[in-house]
């Protein structure tokens, strides 16, 4: 087998060109046109060339004196030194317009293969460009079809073009690029995709959940990492149009963690192509809760450090309403003292709940409200009242999914008011 691009079809384009096409072609026609040429048996990207240039002959020829027999012979002699691979089967001059009709100069028409070549894409993003080129393929080898190799030599730029445009409507981003294999009989047209910038550099996933703890969550984040990252190198406006796809795919990858069948958890994912490309994930359970944090003060002699450990059971006895039954352990750092919480709390709309929690030691009951979207860059708020000892809560910002600062506030401590580091794990 032998490779051809392209620029081998362009060698016989010199001998192409005789004396009197030569000369006809290079005269410049300042004028108005004085008719139209119409032209049969040739596709249509390559009608649009031998149009100019034989408008450009004729335009010539028209206005001289001569019988239209005479036109016709400088046509049919212009056409068959121009355009290799074609024969000129009739030449018809009626008034001023003119109409040619071409065959091939083979009698047994020239056999085309065409294929795609995009790379080892794996999958999904490889089943999505199939899909995209499906009608690709076909509407090349049509375009092909019958059509001397001879004709490249003078026809490329506008076939070129033509793959162009049709791969510019499927794919977004993406250069095709046609390439010519000569084999023992016949033809195989490569159509190279290759992508086109702006292009993904890097997936940037932002996972986030107020059910599963940050230890949990990392594992999760590393799975995405790992299997989305064949979407690095691909074309930013194709995977916009795959955005879709692309937030299906990373919410099956996930669902397939144990981690989240296990915990029963929802998966949402929205994802913005972009260089940089953001996917944020909400990875939320609907029957388990877990968190885990450890906390230090400042501004304040009256506490010390802690850690804690939430453990909640949830249910939906009704539509729209989220109801789950909880203990927190919460242990000084410097005796271990341990006080727990028991509580039950429901969330009457979006990221706010309500609950009521009895406090060991001392049997204390406080009332509770939580607001927190568990978002990095967003404020949050818990507070708690107790007949008994009064106003305890903070409202404080996420900083990261690892760290939140806090104003401290508790009636039952000298300094009421504190600065609290909360490192969650």
């Amino acid at each position: 087998m032998r490779e051809n691009a392209f620029s081998a079809a362009k060698n016989g384009r010199a001998a192409a060109a005789s004396g009197l096409a030569a000369l006809l072609l290079l005269v410049v026609f300042t004028g108005p046109a004085f008719c139209g040429v119409a032209l049969e048996g040739l596709p249509e990207w390559l009608e649009r060339v031998a149009l100019r240039s034989l408008t450009v002959v004729w335009d010539e020829v028209v206005p001289r004196p001569v019988e239209a027999v005479e036109k016709e012979r400088v046509l049919s002699l212009v056409a068959s030194r121009l355009f290799q691979g074609y024969v000129v089967r009739s030449a018809r001059v009626h008034g001023n317009d003119a109409r040619i009709v071409f065959q091939a100069a083979a009698e047994l028409p020239f056999e085309w293969s065409v294929a795609l070549a995009y790379g080892n894409l794996p999958s999904p993003p490889a089943e999505w460009l199939a899909e995209d080129t499906a009608a690709l393929v076909p509407a090349v080898a049509g375009a092909l079809e019958g059509v001397p190799l001879e004709a490249l030599s003078w026809g490329d730029e506008a076939f070129r073009e033509f793959v162009r445009d049709l791969a510019r409507e499927a794919l977004p981003g993406w250069d095709a690029i046609p390439l010519v294999r000569l084999r023992e009989r016949g033809a195989q047209l490569q159509i190279q995709l290759v992508p086109r910038p702006p292009l993904v550099l890097a997936l940037v996933p932002r996972l986030r959940s107020a059910t599963l703890p940050l230890m949990l969550r990392k594992d999760l984040h590393e799975k995405l990492l790992m299997d989305l990252s064949s979407l690095a190198g691909l074309p930013v406006p194709w995977v916009e149009r795959h955005r879709d796809d692309v937030e299906r795919w990373a919410g099956e990858v996930l669902s397939e963690r144990n981690t989240v069948r296990n915990a029963r958890a929802r998966v949402d994912v929205v994802f913005a192509p972009e260089t940089l490309a953001p996917l944020d994930v909400r990875v939320e359970s609907g029957k388990y809760a877990i968190a885990a944090w450890v906390a230090a003060y400042a501004g304040t002699d009256d506490r010390y450090g802690e850690i804690g450990l939430h453990l909640g059971r949830k249910a939906q006895p009704w539509s729209g309403w989220e109801v789950e039954l909880y203990g927190e352990w919460i242990a000084a750092l410097n005796d271990f003292a341990v006080e727990s919480r028991w509580g039950v709390r429901w969330s009457p709309w979006g990221e706010a709940w309500l609950g009521a929690e009895v406090a060991y030691p001392g049997e204390t009951l406080w009332w509770r409200l939580w607001i927190d979207g568990a978002k990095p860059g967003r404020p949050y708020l818990w507070w708690r009242w107790s007949e008994d000892y009064g106003n305890n809560g903070g409202v404080g910002w996420r900083l990261t999914e690892h760290l939140s600062l806090e104003v401290h506030y508790d009636e039952r401590d000298k300094d009421e008011v504190s600065l609290r580091a909360v490192g969650n794990l």
